[in-house]
């Protein structure tokens, strides 16, 4: 689900504040309420997909889950999504190249480098914040079917995460059903009714026209779909067990329903009710 150029977005390994958690007088609080933090040993991050194409002006076009973006490895400095992130790529040799971005306090550097054969792919993903520590992602991929060099569509077979603040999730619910999930780092969240509706999700470097839809199935799955500008990205489901302490978050590119990942959150809390604060307006 995430490209080398977005996965500070859907795996919540960068460096953002976690949203502070108030306690609420609530009627009998849904079992889905709580915090939960991502345990990366019990996870499955690998088979994220992407695609490189290079257009006639020199262009280089990324096609991801997650949108696309478009830029040139010339070391110059290109807008993505909005004019407070910037993005710079230069070129290192035929194989190899380093993309730096900035969101913000955040930075983001990474190092891309193909392998001599051309069949293999890694990226090392470095984020820093004045404000948190840094987190290294170290992601490896292989090429999925043909192409020429870096213009091919590519698949993650590893994924390695060090450093950084924890990722959590946080979920509460008003008396009225009106939902509001929080992820941190990402200080991304979105607030509404579990019935299907699309809901924006808002916070800092969250790019305009992305949308989660969760549609409550059970007591304790609920399925989602995410979407940009009205385009589904990903479709998938959370699965809470019966005890409440442990929370799949499990997903995957509709059109390869095969290749699926699940991130598992265990809960923080001994008991539900805490209620996250609602999104920023």
């Amino acid at each position: 689900m995430l490209p080398l150029f977005a996965l500070s977005v859907t795996i919540a390994f960068s460096l953002l504040t976690s949203p502070g958690l108030m306690q609420t007088a609530q009627p009998p609080a849904s079992p889905w309420d709580g915090s939960y933090r991502l345990d990366y040993n019990k996870s499955q991050l690998a088979g994220d997909s992407f695609t490189y194409t290079k257009s006639a002006d020199g262009m280089w076009h990324l096609i991801s889950d997650d949108g696309t973006f478009d830029f040139k490895p010339d070391g110059q400095s290109y807008t993505l999504h909005d004019p407070d992130r910037t993005q710079t790529a230069t070129m290192h040799g035929p194989r190899a190249f380093t993309v730096k971005s900035q969101s913000g306090k955040m930075k983001q550097t990474i190092h891309v480098l193909l392998s001599a054969d051309g069949r293999a792919l890694s990226a090392v993903t470095t984020k820093v914040s004045p404000d948190h520590p840094p987190v290294t992602v170290t992601t490896e991929m292989s090429r999925n079917g043909a192409g020429d060099g870096f213009f091919a569509k590519w698949t993650s077979t590893k994924l390695a995460v060090s450093g950084g603040t924890p990722a959590l999730l946080t979920i509460g619910t008003t008396s009225a059903g009106v939902v509001t999930w929080c992820y941190s780092p990402d200080a991304a969240s979105l607030s509404g009714l579990p019935d299907g509706t699309p809901l924006p999700v808002v916070g800092p470097g969250i790019p305009p026209g992305d949308t989660i839809s969760f549609q409550t199935v059970s007591p304790h799955r609920m399925e989602f779909v995410t979407a940009h500008d009205g385009k589904t990205m990903t479709v998938g489901y959370y699965q809470l067990s019966e005890d409440g302490r442990q929370l799949d978050d499990t997903y995957w590119d509709p059109k390869d329903p095969a290749i699926r990942q699940t991130k598992v959150y265990m809960r923080q809390q001994a008991k539900p009710g805490l209620q996250p604060p609602l999104p920023h307006e």
